[in-house]
C-alpha cells in the first residue's frame, strides 16, 4: 500500500505546478507520512489519520514560510515601472523604438523623439509596449 501513497505524493507534487497556493504540495508532503505509516504496517484508518495530521502540520508550517518568501505581489509588468534602460532603437510619438531589459527586447514609445543609446525610465505599460521618458 505504501507505493499508492508514493504515487499520490508524486502526482500531487506535479499538480502543484498548475495550481496556486501550495495546497497540492502540502498534500504531497503529507502523503509521505501516510506512506511511512503504510510501510510500518499500520491500518488504513491509521494511515489516513496520520495523513490528515501531517497535512494540517505541513499547511501550518509551510504556508507562512512561503508567504514570507514571496512578499512582492506585483505583476512582472508592475515590477518594470520605474526601471531604467538604454534605447536600442530611436523612438518618437509616431514610431516605436525599442530597449533591452533583462535580455528581452521591448517596443517603446515616448512623447518626445529619443535617439538610440538614450537612458530612459519606464513610466507606463500598454499591452507589451513600454512608455518611456528620458532620464538625465
Amino acid at each position: 500500500m505504501w507505493y499508492a501513497w508514493l504515487a499520490l505524493a508524486i502526482i500531487l507534487s506535479i499538480l502543484e505546478i498548475f495550481t496556486p497556493g501550495f495546497f497540492m504540495l502540502s498534500a504531497g508532503i503529507a502523503c509521505l507520512a501516510g506512506m511511512a505509516a503504510a510501510a510500518a504496517g499500520l491500518s488504513l484508518t491509521s494511515q489516513l489519520l496520520i495523513f490528515a495530521a501531517a497535512l494540517i502540520a505541513v499547511m501550518a508550517l509551510l504556508r507562512p514560510v512561503l508567504g514570507r518568501i514571496s512578499k512582492d505581489k506585483r505583476t512582472n509588468g508592475e515590477r518594470m515601472l520605474g526601471r531604467t534602460a538604454k534605447l536600442t532603437r530611436d523612438s518618437s510619438a509616431d514610431e516605436k523604438g525599442s530597449l533591452r531589459l533583462d535580455g528581452v527586447d521591448w517596443p517603446v514609445v515616448s512623447d518626445n523623439p529619443l535617439k538610440a543609446g538614450t537612458k530612459v525610465e519606464i513610466t507606463a505599460i500598454e499591452g507589451i509596449t513600454l512608455h518611456v521618458k528620458e532620464v538625465s
